[in-house]
């Protein structure tokens, strides 16, 4: 099951994450996506973390899409 529409491995999507948060203005947003992805329980987070993607703007969201499709370095 996928953790968000679209994605199939939330592990990198974690990481691409936890990047983009250590260089946010918004880091708890960013924090708070990291962690419903890499949770044991997405429904703890799901609401907050869908009301934070719905905030971001698209091409943030497909440039997080993206990098979390790319192998980790």
């Amino acid at each position: 099951m996928d953790c968000l529409p679209g994605v199939t491995n939330c592990k990198h999507l974690a990481n691409a994450l936890r990047a983009r948060c250590a260089n946010s203005h918004q880091p708890k947003r960013y924090a708070l996506r990291a962690r419903y992805a890499n949770s044991h329980q997405p429904k703890r987070y799901a609401h907050a973390a869908r009301t934070a993607i719905s905030y971001q703007p698209s091409a943030i969201s497909h440039q997080l899409l993206v990098i979390s499709h790319q192998p980790s370095a």
